[in-house]
C-alpha cells in the first residue's frame, strides 16, 4: 500500500469511527495538537484539548445526530517526506436533514510510523 493510499484508508476510517461513535478510535488519527477549522466554528480551535471541549458541549446540546452517514470523494492527496495533504469532498448525511456538502483540506504528519492530523479546515458548500 502506498503512502498516499494509506491516508485515504486512515481517513474513511476516522469518519467510519464517527458514524460509530466511536470517539477513541476516531482520536487515533489526531495529533494532540492538531488544529481545526470548521463552518460552525467561531474560531480556531488550537488543539485536542479544545477540540474535546467543542464536542462535549456539542454533545450535550445534542447536536450530534444519533444517525448519520459519512463519505469522502474527489480525493487528491500529496505526500512530500513526512507531511501528506489530503483535500477531498466530504458529504454528511442525516436522515430526514438536508445532505451536507463540505470541501476539505487535511495535512497530516507521519512519526513513529503512523500518519496523523495535524491540521483539519472544513468548510461547507451548500
Amino acid at each position: 500500500m502506498t503512502e498516499k493510499q494509506t491516508i485515504l484508508l486512515n481517513i474513511q476510517n476516522m469518519y467510519k469511527a464517527f458514524e460509530e461513535a466511536d470517539t477513541k478510535k476516531f482520536d487515533l488519527y489526531l495529533d494532540e495538537t492538531v488544529t481545526t477549522w470548521e463552518s460552525p466554528l467561531p474560531t480556531l480551535l488550537r488543539n485536542k484539548l479544545e477540540l474535546d471541549k467543542y464536542r462535549d458541549e456539542r454533545d450535550a446540546s445534542g447536536k450530534r445526530p444519533q444517525e448519520v452517514s459519512l463519505k469522502i470523494s474527489e480525493e487528491v492527496v500529496t505526500v512530500i517526506e513526512n507531511v501528506g495533504i489530503a483535500r477531498y469532498i466530504f458529504t454528511v448525511e442525516v436522515p430526514n436533514t438536508e445532505t451536507i456538502t463540505n470541501r476539505v483540506t487535511d495535512v497530516l504528519s507521519k512519526a513513529s510510523g503512523n500518519w496523523k492530523i495535524i491540521h483539519h479546515h472544513c468548510e461547507r458548500m451548500n
